[in-house]
């Protein structure tokens, strides 16, 4: 094989390597208490859902995670209706790590009465809390520009 050739093979190896690293994987943390996926260089989590440990009471939702693959992932956001329905959570607590809480993130959470959001909050998804009937108030972010209708 001549050098242009090697050249060109080495090229579409980094290029299948990066594109199979860039692919959204889902993971379940180590304390079965969250779904998330990683997208991205550097890898990041978005949280998609609580896993088989949580599902009512108060959550504290961490900075980090670590998969069941040993890897750690700093939390970026709350995915699209990551809570949405779970009507029994009545609190939940977002870090600064986090910069986007999704559409209808936490939908239909009708006992939710207690909610702190990360000053590092840009984005707020469309009925992010719609339907959180009992929720009696929200400090916002200054960082928010404008929170989607619904």
């Amino acid at each position: 094989m001549n050098t242009k050739n090697m050249a060109v093979l080495i090229a579409a190896v980094a290029a299948a390597a990066f594109t199979q690293s860039a692919k959204a994987q889902t993971f379940t943390d180590t304390t079965q208490q969250y779904t998330f996926t990683t997208n991205g260089t550097p890898a990041v989590a978005t949280i998609t859902g609580p896993g088989s440990a949580l599902a009512w009471g108060n959550v504290s939702i961490p900075s980090s995670l670590t998969a069941t693959n040993g890897y750690a992932y700093d939390v970026a956001a709350i995915g699209d209706m990551a809570f949405s329905g779970y009507s029994y959570l009545t609190g939940v607590t977002i870090p600064g790590s986090v910069t986007n809480i999704g559409l209808e993130a936490f939908y239909n959470c009708y006992a939710l009465t207690n909610l702190i959001i990360g000053t590092n909050v840009v984005n707020i998804g469309s009925g992010a809390f719609a339907n959180c009937f009992i929720l009696p108030n929200v400090t916002i972010p200054n960082k928010v520009p404008a929170i989607a209708s619904g």
